[in-house]
């Protein structure tokens, strides 16, 4: 039987042909998978991160900001959910696309109870608990509006190798109308890796303390063994009468890195707040244990709130 080969030219000819066929078709992509920021992405003073993932004509996204760039310090998270379609291609970019996104549902998650940044986000009004889902769809809250008030946003989405992107927002971050839509493209999202992308790293600091609360670094030299025990079988009770409360004392200590001046050992005491603090340590009660302390020992005190204001 005799086969006819079809010469090299002609093959990537066909090639070719079939390529600008497909292209001018505007066949639309598929972006369906998991999504993930390839970075920590920078809004303003913060960070975000943008977790994605499409299922043939739905939706659903976890959009989480941050104080810093490691992602230690959540501030809040918004959930969103609901329908998309993929219009016709963008003839001035290469691989991209229309794309409509729907709001079925809205919900917002505050990971922060620092009151003055819920004041600048302006959530104090929204009745949000710390690390509760609240749904605000029908009322939306502050900036992050209902879905019947903001419903579809008009964006694009573009494939780059295995990346996805969408479309770069605007300054007001408002693509609530077509004439909005984006020209070009934004961040880079990467398909999502269990291993790479930690969607919530957890501060070990902030559960510990309200925004008032406050700890005591005590350091202390002793001089007299005597006196300095009078001290502190004399001014411990005094310190519960204010609210305060020892957490720690230490006497066993190694040091790694740095000269620390030299002290016998360290307490750490914690109070509700600086005030609460600051009326034990001029108390009449305290006062009297006072020389003691300085006959007995070399003392330093230094109180430690916790972060305060983003800047």
């Amino acid at each position: 039987m005799h086969t006819t080969q079809t010469p090299l030219k002609v093959q990537l000819l066909i090639i070719g042909f079939v390529t600008i066929v497909l292209q001018s078709s505007g066949q639309n992509p598929s972006i369906n998978g998991r999504w993930f920021s390839a970075k920590s992405e920078p809004s303003g003073q913060a960070f975000v991160t943008r977790d994605f993932t499409f299922n043939k004509n739905n939706w659903t996204l976890c959009y989480t900001m941050y104080a810093d760039s490691t992602r230690l310090f959540p501030i809040f998270s918004f959930d969103a959910e609901g329908t998309f379609t993929v219009g016709k291609r963008i003839k001035k970019l290469q691989a991209a696309w229309e794309a409509d996104f729907t709001f079925k549902k809205k919900f917002l998650t505050l990971h922060t109870n620092n009151p003055h940044i819920i004041k600048q986000l302006g959530f104090e009004s929204c009745n949000l608990q710390t690390e509760t889902k609240t749904d605000i769809s029908a009322n939306g809250c502050s900036f992050l509006q209902s879905v019947a008030q903001y419903e579809t946003e008009y964006d694009i989405v573009m494939k780059s190798g295995n990346n996805l992107m969408l479309g770069n927002r605007p300054a007001d971050n408002n693509l609530g109308n077509r004439t909005a839509r984006p020209s070009q493209p934004g961040e880079l999202l990467e398909p999502f890796d269990e291993t790479r992308h930690q969607t919530n790293i957890l501060n070990p600091v902030m559960p510990i303390l309200h925004p008032d609360q406050c700890f005591v670094l005590i350091k202390v030299n002793i001089k007299d063994q005597e006196k300095f025990m009078q001290y502190v079988t004399g001014h411990l009770g005094t310190i519960t009468l204010y609210g305060g409360k020892i957490i720690f004392e230490g006497m066993d200590k190694t040091s790694y890195e740095g000269e620390a001046k030299d002290y016998n050992f360290m307490v750490i005491q914690q109070w509700p707040d600086q005030k609460s603090f600051d009326a034990w340590w001029n108390s009449p009660e305290y006062a009297r244990w006072k020389n003691f302390r300085s006959q007995g020992a070399d003392v330093t005190v230094e109180l430690v709130k916790q972060r305060g204001d983003m800047k």
